[in-house]
């Protein structure tokens, strides 16, 4: 709790703007849950983005002299003007062969994906790609109620994810 506490569930927009208000560049590490987001820091004339920690949400990009473009899906930046839809043989070879994919490369030369755990700040001048969080993997557990400490995050992350307002179904 904290930045969020007197928002409106909903409204998850202004939870993350009122997270970068607070934390800056290192607000997606006090974020929980699916997220991908561009914010634009008139004060820095920079534009922050960032993807969750385990890349749910989509986020393409494509960075030229003239541009920077982002969607949250390829075909948008595809129908830009000065946007290549040149195919990366190197991607498709290495999916075709079955090899671990590149987490920032596409199918397409010109567009990339921003990974998971990253974010990216866009300046007039450069494009810096940062990784914010990494997981600490631990050989055993640190603690004794590791398994009831589980089933509590594990409700909590479920919790996070129905928020939204799209409907829920299951079957």
């Amino acid at each position: 709790h904290g930045v969020g506490d007197r928002l409106v569930p909903d409204a998850d927009a202004m939870l993350v703007m009122r997270a970068y208000l607070t934390w800056g560049d290192a607000s997606p590490t006090h974020l929980q849950g699916d997220f991908a987001f561009a914010i634009w820091d008139s004060e820095r004339r920079a534009l922050f983005c960032a993807r969750d920690h385990f890349g749910v949400k989509p986020f393409y990009y494509h960075a030229s002299d003239r541009r920077f473009a982002f969607a949250s899906e390829i075909g948008p930046i595809l129908g830009l003007d000065d946007t290549s839809a040149r195919i990366s043989e190197h991607q498709i070879s290495g999916f075709l062969a079955g090899l671990t994919d590149d987490p920032q490369s596409t199918a397409y030369t010109d567009i990339f994906r921003l990974p998971a755990r990253h974010s990216l700040t866009v300046t007039d001048s450069q494009v810096v790609l940062r990784r914010y969080w990494q997981i600490q993997p631990s050989g055993r557990p640190l603690r004794s109620d590791a398994a009831e400490e589980f089933g509590h995050l594990f409700k909590q992350s479920v919790h996070n994810r129905m928020r939204g307002t799209d409907a829920v179904g299951a079957m």
